[in-house]
């Protein structure tokens, strides 16, 4: 001891669930004890196992206070607040096998902490849990009438089904990562108030995340919202989803969780998802899926018949799918109309074009057809009569012929239509089964 300079070769000691074994400087300890200055020192910390709550204080508000409103008077107590130490103005070097925060166990915990000005100041933490790896830099501060935090973490290689148990806060940002199994990393940056036992307070959440799911298997049976997509989508199973790799940004803010657009594959059924959920758990997100033609199978024979098999490829028919409802009572709707008339049309479109190429020729010869009768299904046939009209003739106002195919042109899109339409009514509604790949009979 030198003055008021103390220097702490070694320190032992057991406090509730915890042991500390610590050296370093005490700078001031004559004025923290007769002149009530602020603790100050450097130290090194090291402890087989340390639990945060041994070192909090709690203030008890034990007044009375009461609110007047207009209808009636309310009584009201205080809560226990934890609080930092205001006293101490301290750095620690800290290590410890195990650290219990909350209902969390962290291992090979490493870093340093400055406590001062009831703010206690993480830089370069590290530990292991959940399997994985987590660094975080960040402050906490129990100034003020309201707790706050900020921190920055960085997660590596966590086990998802652990981590969603473990943290509350994953089951409000990602709350169907519970169906998944696998890893999770992710780069998050967070700010909000913390409640008086220091847990966050999800509301007041506002942030940046970026993610990156690395799946094994998913299990449809764990969430509602899954369950219920894998069965109203009938010719597709919901577990052949790929999030081998799947990467992603999330905007916290107001509560809510906005998720940018990312996209995966139900094998060859490619799908974007975005939108957002609340921390309440109410859901507005749409899945935008691009559906091969060869899932049409035979029900789609007559309105495919006249494409080649590389034309039949190459087609895609994207169908909207909302989601909405709540986590615990989902609702999954369904654009049939939108997806008919993308159909409809991408048909009409590659006819027409094959029309052009062959001439006026096959042009003539597929106007006869359709006055004929032939090929009702062909809705090509009913562009074409639109361009062959596009050629000058002043016989053409008056042409009964004309008139005619004007007049089947809008009849045979109107079939072509109804046909696209129950076509993906039935695609959708009927029961999973293996997809005919209408591609090998061409």
């Amino acid at each position: 001891m030198n003055n008021s300079r103390v220097k702490l070769e070694s320190f032992n000691a057991r406090t509730g669930n915890t042991d500390l074994n610590a050296s370093g400087t005490i700078n001031n300890l004559i004025g923290f004890l007769f002149e009530d200055q602020k603790l100050k020192g450097n130290f090194k910390v090291s402890s087989d196992q340390f639990d945060t709550s041994d070192f909090m204080s709690t203030t008890t508000g034990s007044k009375e206070e009461t609110i007047t409103t207009e209808n009636k008077s309310v009584a009201t107590t205080n809560n226990e607040v934890i609080k930092i130490p205001d006293f101490l103005d301290a750095q620690l070097d800290f290590n410890a096998n195990r650290v219990i925060y909350d209902n969390i166990t962290l291992n090979d915990v490493s870093g340093i902490a400055m406590v001062r000005d009831e703010t206690l100041f993480l830089n370069d933490l590290k530990t292991k849990v959940f399997n994985g790896t987590i660094g975080l830099d960040g402050t906490v501060s129990t100034k003020g009438t309201t707790p706050k935090f900020k921190m920055a973490l960085n997660m590596n290689e966590l086990d998802i089904a652990q981590s969603f148990q473990g943290f509350e806060m994953f089951q409000k940002l990602v709350p169907l990562i519970n169906a998944f199994k696998g890893k999770l990393n992710t780069d998050l940056e967070i700010q909000g108030d913390l409640s008086n036992d220091l847990t966050p307070v999800l509301t007041t959440i506002a942030g940046d995340a970026f993610a990156q799911l690395l799946t094994d298997d998913v299990d449809t049976s764990q969430n509602k919202l899954l369950n219920l997509l894998d069965n109203k989508l009938g010719f597709i199973d919901v577990n052949d989803l790929n999030l081998r790799d799947i990467t992603t940004k999330l905007k916290l803010n107001n509560g809510a969780v906005e998720i940018a657009p990312f996209d995966f594959n139900i094998k060859d059924i490619k799908v974007v998802a975005s939108g957002k959920h609340s921390l309440s758990n109410s859901m507005d997100y749409i899945l935008n899926l691009e559906v091969p033609a060869k899932y049409f199978g035979k029900e789609g024979a007559s309105l495919l018949s006249k494409l080649e098999s590389k034309e039949i490829d190459k087609i895609t028919v994207p169908v909207p799918v909302k989601l909405g409802g709540s986590i615990s009572s989902p609702s999954v709707d369904l654009n049939l109309d939108l997806a008919v008339k993308n159909l409809t049309n991408q048909i009409i479109e590659i006819q027409k074009q094959k029309l052009k190429d062959k001439g006026e020729e096959a042009a003539n010869n597929a106007i006869n057809d359709i006055l004929q009768g032939n090929n009702p299904l062909d809705n090509i046939k009913d562009v074409i009569k639109g361009d062959k009209g596009q050629v000058k003739d002043s016989t053409q106002a008056t042409s009964p012929v004309s008139t005619t195919t004007d007049s089947l042109k809008q009849n045979t899109k109107d079939k072509v239509k109804e046909t696209a339409g129950n076509l993906i009514k039935d695609l959708f509604g009927r029961n999973k089964k293996k997809p005919v790949d209408t591609t090998k009979a061409k």
